[in-house]
């Protein structure tokens, strides 16, 4: 399989390009200083270059903060990119990486992707657009699949993520941990579980779908924290919490199930390891 990954540095796109890469793969996996995907003509240079079988699209901007702060940048990272990687040459199925924040406010039950996209926010509201282009174009005839993956953890997670921030308090030395609000529930998925889901959509997924990325499990932040606080006070800070948040998130996994892809990190493993060496 020859694939050309955008955000291939990324949390998840390391996992993913290594995986593919053990698999076998023919992969290029530009990094912003060799692509810019906010550059439409540099888009289709690439892609017509490269002639890729698959381009899973990855890069995004990720942090609801910075896109809140900067929504123009937002909407050419989340939208305008995705725009540019359909209208570029060749046949190539595109897989379109998109979050469980498009969801936003749903019911206590897991998440299906029979469920209506209602994203809040600037940083959901660019990604819900992004996949509306795809869906578009796969209903004009173009090989595109698209993946909610909902909260993802493990090696390599960064700050300021809330798992990856505690671990790394954890490692430096703290006395007790802090955190945001922890009464909050979300489904919690090894990233390297992630990254055999994502390859598994991009082989076998049918195009113009949607699938979940996510355990189906709901796991109290509480419970979290207090793994990876290993006996420390826990102190929640007000001014860690975000508005708007959403109590539960936990997403239906049947869909991603049914290709033959099952979780098989334990969380409790994704924690260790996190805490063990970030």
């Amino acid at each position: 399989m020859r694939a050309l990954v955008t955000g291939g540095a990324g949390f998840l796109g390391q996992h993913v390009v290594g995986l593919a890469r053990a698999r076998g793969w023919e992969v290029s996996a530009p990094d912003r200083g060799a692509l810019n995907l906010r550059d439409a003509a540099a888009v289709a240079r690439a892609v017509g270059e490269q002639r890729p079988q698959l381009i899973l699209h990855l890069a995004a901007m990720t942090s609801p903060a910075q896109a809140e702060a900067d929504p123009e940048g937002a909407q050419a990272d989340n939208v305008a990119a995705v725009a540019a990687l359909i209208a570029a040459p060749g046949d190539a199925r595109l897989v379109l990486v998109s979050t469980c924040h498009v969801y936003g406010l749903v019911p206590p039950t897991p998440v299906s992707e029979a469920t209506p996209p209602a994203p809040s926010g600037v940083y959901a509201r660019t990604k819900a657009a992004g996949e509306a282009l795809g869906l578009a174009a796969s209903r004009a005839g173009r090989d595109v699949v698209i993946v909610r993956p909902f909260h993802l953890t493990g090696p390599g997670h960064r700050p300021p993520y809330a798992p990856a921030d505690w671990a790394a308090q954890v490692r430096a030395g703290a006395t007790s941990l802090r955190t945001g609000r922890l009464d909050l529930v979300r489904d919690y998925l090894d990233v390297r579980d992630a990254a055999e889901g994502l390859l598994i959509v991009a082989t076998a997924g049918r195009a113009g779908e949607v699938y979940n990325l996510c355990s189906g499990v709901g796991v109290p932040l509480r419970s979290l924290a207090e793994h990876i606080a290993q006996g420390r006070p826990i102190v929640e800070e007000p001014s860690r919490a975000r508005a708007g948040e959403v109590l539960r998130l936990v997403g239906d996994p049947k869909k991603l199930g049914a290709l033959g892809w099952a979780p098989r990190i334990p969380l409790a493993q994704s924690l260790a390891e996190l805490v063990a060496r970030g």
